[in-house]
């Protein structure tokens, strides 16, 4: 594309604040007519570079046409904005079979004046509501996308000199990491800075990898519902700080803690880590260091993910143990953290926190998060009324989903429930993979979608994604339980001495966890250890004294048809379960 040169008045105007609009050199109005070739230009220029691929477009306006028809209705509306440009359409934009891109050094868009304006912006012209205000577009991914873009210009204004000033935290040099203790209200948002990334060395594979893990980060503790993210401006610093005081001093006084992003690339190693800072006191309370990634592994994006999964994990754990006052306020990360005991009296613990939480907020994490509760009830047979809890289940679904459809947890939670209570493995599978497109470091996501395979009848496909979910967790409070899923799934594969393994060390966290027990008792016996089963199968009949596989099926128990589900009941049979 010819640019413009330096000093000369750009070719258009394009405003995203307010209603789509774009504007010639001479004033004329060159706006397109139809709402999604301005969603069009609107998507490209708030992308990075001003490029997106067809796909991608093709997804966000057009997710519930098929292939074809999606792909003539792109053309269309690049067809519109071609006519609507006029003249300078092959100056400003440029298409081939891939992608679409705005040249947007010649371009002059609201949206990047105001990034880089040094004072207070008018609200009630760039508030966040008002951006694409006009684009009411009838496509669940495109809210989505716009939800995401209304949230980081939200953060913007909330964390850089466009909004009002922030007080610095405090004056006195004597006490610069000292703030007074803020207060949080039940079901109040906790706000986690994440500051920018320090980089050493040659930077060309961190650089590129630092906008992915922040955004994965961020998108995993927007998705738990109790969390809103502050990111100073900027995206990275050029050296290593121990306390990067400078950035902490611009961060509100409310914010408690501080993620990091650390890289440091040799000639053939980048080198990965992650920190939590406690900011009233300037404490480190987390850390974690990756292990080395080849520049030449076509998997460098993986080494970030197992970063993210932990640091979500030290999020809830840390700041329910580090900071007391967090508990009642984050509603979500207590609950989870409370049911993922999975004793009893925790799962009566955690369904009153959810219980209050929906009286308070009713929002759709908590809805989905009663709705997973429910199946620990029905699946450890706390209680036997199994009809009147699937229909409750049901029920908090049917709310998670409509109030939002789109947040990875939510999808992650309701896609179990279908799954291992319905038996809907094909809308719960679209759910599951929608929930990893959007974020991939999401490792709850990947333990569900493993025991949806093995209910499902691919036991090896199931053992693949639960070996992955531990990889991912290895770090997290929670391990035993993906151990739990490698154990189940290997059992149903016919892995016995990993599934041994994998359920001894789960059993160690939860020595009462009559689902570990069952795949001990199966994988036990089928390696001729009867013995060792024998005693697996004495602890278990002290959690469940009516254990039996007629009582297995009673409860439910999904992909026992299977060949892996039969394999299973196999071993329980080796090993002296009654039939009935």
């Amino acid at each position: 594309m010819k640019n413009t040169l330096p000093g000369d008045p750009p070719l258009i105007k394009l405003f995203l604040f307010g209603p789509v609009t774009v504007i010639g050199e001479d004033g004329q109005d060159l706006t397109p007519k139809s709402k999604k070739a301005r969603a069009i230009l609107a998507m490209l220029a708030l992308a990075p570079r001003g490029v997106r691929s067809r796909v991608w477009l093709r997804h966000q306006l057009w997710s519930i046409k098929n292939e074809d028809q999606a792909a003539n209705s792109l053309r269309q509306s690049l067809s519109e904005i071609r006519r609507a440009l006029g003249p300078v359409e092959k100056r400003c934009m440029q298409a081939d079979k891939n992608t679409v891109a705005l040249n947007l050094s010649i371009i002059d868009v609201d949206y990047m004046r105001a990034r880089k304006a040094d004072g207070d912006l008018d609200r009630s012209v760039y508030a966040p509501e008002q951006l694409l205000e006009d684009l009411d577009i009838a496509d669940a991914e495109f809210e989505a996308w716009l939800r995401n873009e209304r949230d980081v210009w939200a953060a913007r204004l909330n964390t850089t000199s466009l909004s009002l000033r922030l007080q610095p935290r405090v004056a006195d040099k004597d006490t610069s990491l000292v703030a007074k203790p803020a207060t949080y209200g039940v079901g109040e948002q906790t706000k986690i800075a994440i500051l920018p990334s320090m980089l050493m060395g040659e930077t060309r594979f961190t650089e590129r990898l630092m906008p992915q893990a922040h955004g994965y980060l961020r998108k995993g503790l927007d998705d738990i519902g109790d969390f809103r993210c502050i990111e100073p401006q900027g995206t990275q610093t050029d050296h290593w700080s121990h306390t990067p005081k400078d950035w902490i001093a611009v961060l509100p006084v409310d914010v408690p803690v501080a993620f990091q992003f650390r890289g440091f690339q040799t000639t053939d190693q980048i080198h990965m880590a992650l920190q939590m800072q406690h900011i009233p006191s300037g404490r480190m309370i987390w850390s974690l260091q990756a292990e080395p990634v080849s520049i030449a592994s076509s998997y460098q994006e993986r080494a970030v993910h197992g970063l993210i999964s932990a640091g979500l994990d030290a999020t809830q754990s840390h700041l329910l143990t580090e900071l007391p006052q967090l508990r009642d306020a984050n509603i979500c990360t207590n609950a989870l953290a409370t049911m993922m005991r999975l004793s009893a009296p925790d799962i009566d613990k955690a369904e009153t926190i959810l219980t209050d939480g929906l009286a308070t907020k009713p929002t759709a994490q908590i809805h989905s998060l009663m709705a997973f509760l429910l199946t620990f009830r029905i699946g450890q047979r706390f209680q036997f009324e199994d009809a009147a809890l699937i229909d409750r289940a049901q029920d908090h679904t049917s709310q998670a989903l409509k109030t939002s459809a789109e947040n990875a947890l939510v999808q992650t939670l309701t896609a179990h429930v279908h799954s291992y209570l319905f038996g809907e493995y094909d809308f719960a599978a679209g759910l599951f993979e929608k929930a990893l497109r959007r974020n991939p470091t999401q490792v709850l996501a990947w333990d569900l979608y493993s025991m949806l395979h093995a209910y499902a009848g691919q036991p090896s496909k199931a053992l693949a994604m639960a070996n992955w979910a531990c990889h991912l967790g290895a770090q997290s409070p929670n391990r035993y339980y993906f151990e739990t899923t490698r154990a189940i799934t290997a059992c149903f594969s016919g892995q016995h001495e990993t599934a041994l393994k994998a359920g001894e060390f789960a059993l160690t966290e939860r020595p009462e966890f009559n689902s570990i027990l069952r795949v001990l008792v199966s994988s036990s016996a089928h390696l001729g250890r009867i013995e060792l089963a024998h005693s697996y199968l004495q602890r278990l009949r002290q959690v469940e004294p009516d254990f039996t596989i007629e009582a297995l099926r009673e409860a439910g128990y999904p992909g026992l048809e299977t060949d892996g589900g039969k394999h299973f009941v196999e071993g329980l049979l080796k090993a002296g379960v009654k039939p009935s």
